[in-house]
């Protein structure tokens, strides 16, 4: 009991030497007009005492990220920006309260690989005050010790040394050292060490081929032998790997931090944490061509990577990915937030499933001869050109892609600023432009995705124009060259193909849902245009998910990021219809002559359908010269019947009695056809249509007169207006086409009327 009440005095004699030590502020200094603090020496009680007892509320961003921030903000200097980095990692209270973030999800940083890299370089008071981070704990003069952190030797004389203890592995590679003062220690030690022997070393060292950790025999601090030398103590981070000299092929020791449960193959824990430090350690046993900085993304997400490898039930990896999935339009090797690279391990995870575990060791054995980016790319099948725009299409991990579920019952998923939801509607207008900006364009191996959803009925056309790997413009097009003489244009987005070197890194892919079907998964890259008819049962497209994705990888600046070369890529959507159309038309025509006065009637019944070879989607309906594509015309051949009615004198010396016959339409596609635009946004064929049946009447259907008979194969009807232009104008709402219009001749008079609605499959 004793003992324990001398416990709590010297607990509380911390607690109060901390608030004291606090207030003793780093001294200020005046540049120019901006206040800039410099290099802090304070003194700072017992560093294990800061997690349990004065940790601040969970806050969004870390510690690192706001240090960062001030530095930006030039009000820290760069050393004394490292120093707090190196404070907040070890829970020194020397750091100012403003600087304390949510570190609660911070695994390890490259904070002390960060001071050796510089510490030639940093100031003499900056030494003094980083030396003790740089000694092994058990090392006299260390951070542990208290009068190495500035307590006085009366006050440190009350304070407990530490005595230490270790338990070494059967392998004899490693030894784990704990401290007796922390009485749970000890059976942690024994649970990492078998761990490490029974698990751990042989699935990334033996089977996966990961290059041991370097021996630390030949240096003077070495822990007594040239093992890896593992130190159990009471850090914010969960670990820190601890380069000797340098940052790469340099023989490492690492920090656990033992305040945590020991975790096992199901529960995350200090194991975990093992794996992703002793891979931190195998890292620096390789040589690297770059600035070590350049590679500590790739370190992270390797190293996350590893925890799934060994311990993949656990899944202590999942919780780190939200900054990365909510941030997927940034390149991939982007640290502005510090949290973002661990959550990089879904890329090395993507390539090594479902089995290519050796492509790991395989990439950081390139990196001798190459920065990061490089290395990966000589390492995988097809590099970064085959692999990237798979990755970005995995990463919305929702139906039809559900690999990554399949693989480790993942649900996270694409989100955040990459992600732009749009609710496609005309909001009352017959038509309507849906630009999907990019937003200065895609970064070098990033992606932004577009999910539209498809919420008004009366959208019934649909056409989406790729502005990314083509060019998409607005202009002038000739509808009708070809089809007859002369020539009439309308204005109409158009796709024209770009170079190859235009076009480098560029991909789309597509997710279609269509009502009452599966997704499907298409690749669009090479698709200029893509149209649906939601009119039509299996083109009744519902969501639509867009994916451009940029995998190149170099030069890392503006000339790698891909933006489209005109317009952003467009979705055009209108109430026009598109399936079939149903209706009558009549054509009254009464012929006066010399010699004869008869009066014809034509009354059609008929359903317009497109031929059975095309589709909307068709490639029959997207027109093309010279590289430059467009929406062409909808045609539809005439399906029905004409009930003709002939009466009065029609020769000379021919009566016919009133009479009429009914037959059917012949499908001569030429003489009988409905064609509509609704893919032209201005000019004389916006929303325009033209019809005409003839050719109905068969061998067999005769006509009796007083003479005879009669045959009559092509008389029919046209009906649109003749004056020009001969196209006539679709109203508002799209789903109906009527008029009627008069004819008069020198000889001869009629009129023509029609009414057709535009039917949608059910």
């Amino acid at each position: 009991m004793p003992q324990k009440i001398r416990l709590i005095q010297l607990t509380i004699l911390a607690i109060l030497l901390s608030l004291t030590l606090s207030l003793l502020l780093p001294i200020l200094h005046t540049s120019g007009n901006q206040r800039v603090q410099s290099s802090p020496i304070p003194p700072s009680p017992l560093h294990q005492l800061y997690l349990p007892l004065l940790t601040s509320p969970a806050r969004p961003l870390t510690s690192e990220m706001l240090i960062e921030q001030a530095l930006a903000r030039n009000e820290i200097d760069e050393e004394t920006a490292l120093i707090y980095k190196v404070f907040a990692e070890f829970g020194d209270l020397r750091l100012p309260e403003s600087y304390r973030g949510d570190d609660s999800q911070v695994e390890d940083s490259n904070t002390l690989q960060e001071v050796v890299e510089r510490f030639d370089n940093l100031s003499t008071q900056a030494h003094t005050t980083l030396q003790p981070f740089l000694l092994r704990p058990p090392t006299p003069g260390s951070w542990l010790e208290p009068t190495a952190v500035g307590l006085s030797q009366s006050t440190a004389a009350a304070i407990p040394q530490v005595a230490w203890g270790t338990v070494d592995t059967v392998s004899g590679k490693i030894k784990v050292w704990y401290q007796h003062r922390y009485v749970s220690d000890e059976s942690k030690a024994d649970d990492i060490a078998l761990a490490l022997d029974a698990i751990i070393w042989p699935d990334l060292i033996d089977d996966l081929e990961m290059k041991a950790p370097l021996s630390d025999l030949s240096y003077p601090d070495s822990g007594g032998d040239g093992r890896l030398d593992i130190y159990l103590v009471h850090i914010v981070n969960r670990g820190v790997t601890h380069p000797i000299d340098g940052c790469e092929q340099t023989p490492a020791y690492i920090l656990i931090n033992s305040d945590r449960p020991i975790g096992d193959a199901t529960h995350e824990g200090i194991v975990q944490t093992m794996v992703h430090e002793l891979m931190h350690a195998s890292q620096f046993a390789y040589p690297v061509q770059k600035a070590c900085s350049e590679y500590d993304w790739l370190a992270e997400a390797t190293s996350k990577w590893a925890e799934d490898y060994v311990y993949p039930l656990a899944n202590s990896e999942q919780p780190y990915l939200p900054p990365f999935l909510q941030s997927i339009d940034l390149p991939l090797e982007d640290a502005s937030d510090i949290r973002r690279p661990y959550g990089a391990y879904l890329w090395p995870f993507y390539l090594t499933h479902p089995d290519a575990n050796g492509l790991i060791p395989a990439i950081w054995s390139e990196t001798v001869d190459g920065d990061s980016l490089e290395a990966i790319d000589r390492s995988i099948p097809g590099g970064f050109e085959q692999q990237w725009a798979e990755f970005t299409l995995l990463n919305w991990n929702r139906p039809p892609v559900t690999d990554y579920q399949t693989w480790d019952n993942l649900t996270r998923h694409v989100e955040g600023s990459a992600v732009r939801t749009i609710d496609v509607t005309l909001q009352g207008v017959g038509d309507k432009r849906q630009a999907l900006e990019l937003l200065g364009g895609v970064e070098h191996l990033a992606a932004e995705y577009f999910h539209l959803k498809f919420v008004d009925n009366e959208a019934r056309t649909v056409a989406f124009y790729n502005g990314y790997t083509y060019k998409v413009a607005e202009q002038d097009v000739d509808l009708l060259r070809g089809l007859e003489s002369g020539s009439l244009f309308g204005v109409q987005y158009t796709s024209e193909a770009l170079s190859p070197e235009e076009r480098k890194g560029a991909h789309v892919k597509a997710l279609v849902k269509i009502t009452g079907k599966d997704w499907r998964v298409e690749d669009w890259t090479e698709k200029p245009i893509a149209i649906f008819c939601r009119d039509k049962a299996d083109e009744r497209v519902e969501e639509l998910v867009l994916i451009f994705s940029n995998s190149l990888f170099e030069p890392r600046d503006e000339s790698s990021v891909r933006k489209p070369k005109g317009l952003a890529p467009t979705l055009w959507v209108s109430d026009i219809g598109c399936w079939q159309w149903e209706g009558t038309a009549q054509w009254d025509f009464h012929d006066i002559g010399p010699y004869w006065d008869a009066t014809y009637t034509h009354s059609a019944l008929v359903t317009w359908k497109l031929p059975s070879r095309t589709t909307m989607a068709m490639s029959p309906m997207i027109n093309h010269s010279g590289g430059v594509y467009h929406a062409g015309f909808a045609r539809f051949e005439a399906e029905g019947s004409v009930t003709k009615a002939v009466s009065g004198k029609v020769s000379p010396s021919c009566f016919a009695a009133p009479q009429q016959a009914t037959v059917p339409i012949l499908l001569n596609y030429g003489n009988n056809e409905l064609l509509v635009n609704g893919f032209t946004t201005a000019g004389p064929l916006y929303r325009a249509y033209r019809g005409k049946i003839g050719a109905f009447v068969t061998e067999g259907a005769q006509f009796f007169h007083s003479c005879g008979y009669h045959t009559d194969y092509h008389q029919g009807t046209e009906f649109t207006p003749p004056e020009a232009p001969p196209f006539a104008v679709i109203p508002r709402g799209g789903n109906l086409i009527e008029d009627e219009f008069g004819t008069h001749g020198r000889d001869d008079f009629g009129t023509s009327r029609w009414q057709f609605t535009s039917l949608s499959e059910r």
